[in-house]
């Protein structure tokens, strides 16, 4: 008997009508279909599927010759709000869901519906759609209770992004000893997982303690913290807009981003010494390597498969791992800059960039930012020289 199962885990809660939110419920039930029907999908096929499907609880039993196939889960209410006749249309607001997950059902399972159906076995297919958040992966078909081929996939949506280590700056207490803690928790998470856990210790929390008794930036974050209790909400900085006195967010972020600066500059001088001694630090080598796949995959057997409005791109599992084991021969080279504008102008945000410094390729960079919540985020975000490692698909 053969078991399949799809899985589609959001990674967070989105905000209402969110299309990387509703690409993993689009995109699974466009992967069920498409298995138990073998022909390839049209649209208007999928479209009804979805429109049939979108209840918070899924059913669908289907018996195809000798085989039962099954899609069953749960789906957000933003997802069944949004998902409506008019969204799934050609140029509606899920148009490139729609465009992505069909192409993406009518290319890439070919293998694995021959599989399913020439083996003579009577088989039970079961597709599952769990809408809560965590995790990494979105969507998965097991077979037997293993993943199929390439098939257990981590979506991402019009991002290069990989992950992220975001730290709010709003504790409870209200006190500077515990906004003091959640700096050092958040930041010594992050190098732990870059390999530097005792550099940060000993020259990366002096800087944050800098910070926190620099009188500029204690004073500007008490103002607007306790402005914040009273009048929530976001400063929006590039509209120059929000609630009364959410403005005073702007001086804190001016404030911390000396000291964000001179953190990225500090660890970025002995990362890069250390990737550049005499043995090049194999050890530091393999969990930069690590850290690649388990902000790209968890550290599971996944492939990346990303969407954009006109192509989607794969990372397969096969392929992430082949990364992992070249980071331990290539020479790393590791720079602070700030980011540049399209006219090379340079930016305010510090980053870290990890470099191959056999061919002068970017791997990833880590882009510092601070929101109009003071909201601290270590974006991680894909360089060039990942792009070997996949395969896009236009359409």
């Amino acid at each position: 008997m053969r078991y399949r199962e799809f899985k589609y885990i959001a990674e967070a809660v989105k905000k209402t009508c969110n299309r990387g939110h509703a690409l993993e419920f689009h995109l699974a039930v466009a992967l069920h279909e498409r298995l138990k029907q073998v022909q390839y999908l049209t649209r208007a096929q999928l479209v009804s599927a979805i429109l049939q499907y979108k209840t918070p609880t899924i059913t669908d039993t289907k018996n195809v010759y000798e085989d039962t196939f099954i899609l069953k889960g749960t789906i957000t209410k933003d997802v069944i709000d949004c998902t409506t006749p008019e969204s799934l249309q050609p140029g509606g607001l899920f148009d490139p869901n729609i465009k992505g997950a069909l192409s993406f059902a009518n290319r890439e399972l070919q293998k694995q519906i021959e599989f399913i159906h020439n083996n003579e076995r009577k088989d039970k297919v079961v597709a599952t759609a769990i809408g809560t958040a965590g995790g990494k992966v979105d969507v998965q078909i097991t077979a037997n209770g293993k993943p199929l081929d390439d098939l257990k996939l981590s979506l991402k949506f019009k991002s290069g992004e990989f992950g992220q280590t975001k730290i709010s700056t709003r504790p409870r207490s209200g006190q500077l000893q515990d906004l003091q803690k959640t700096f050092v928790n958040q930041f010594t998470k992050m190098f732990t997982d870059l390999g530097f856990p005792k550099t940060f210790e000993t020259q990366g929390i002096p800087i944050i303690e800098q910070m926190i008794q620099d009188k500029k930036y204690t004073t500007a974050w008490t103002n607007w913290y306790n402005n914040y209790k009273n009048n929530p909400g976001r400063f929006d900085l590039k509209k120059q807009t929000g609630p009364s006195g959410s403005e005073m967010v702007v001086e804190v972020n001016k404030a911390a981003k000396v000291y964000m600066e001179k953190l990225y500059s500090t660890m970025a001088d002995v990362m890069n010494n250390t990737f550049q001694g005499k043995n090049g630090e194999l050890k530091e080598k393999e969990i930069l390597g690590n850290f690649l796949n388990n902000e790209l995959t968890g550290g599971d057997d996944l492939s990346v498969l990303s969407f954009d409005e006109k192509s989607y791109t794969k990372m397969p599992a096969s392929e992430i791992q082949r990364l992992q084991e070249l980071i331990k021969t290539i020479e790393v080279r590791v720079t602070d800059e700030k980011a540049k504008s399209k006219s090379g102008v340079s930016g305010v945000d510090p980053y870290f960039r990890f470099y191959d410094a056999t061919n002068d390729e970017l791997i990833f960079a880590i882009r510092n930012t601070m929101d109009g919540e003071h909201i601290v985020k270590n974006v991680y975000q894909q360089g060039p020289a990942l792009n070997k490692y996949k395969k896009k698909i236009s359409y």
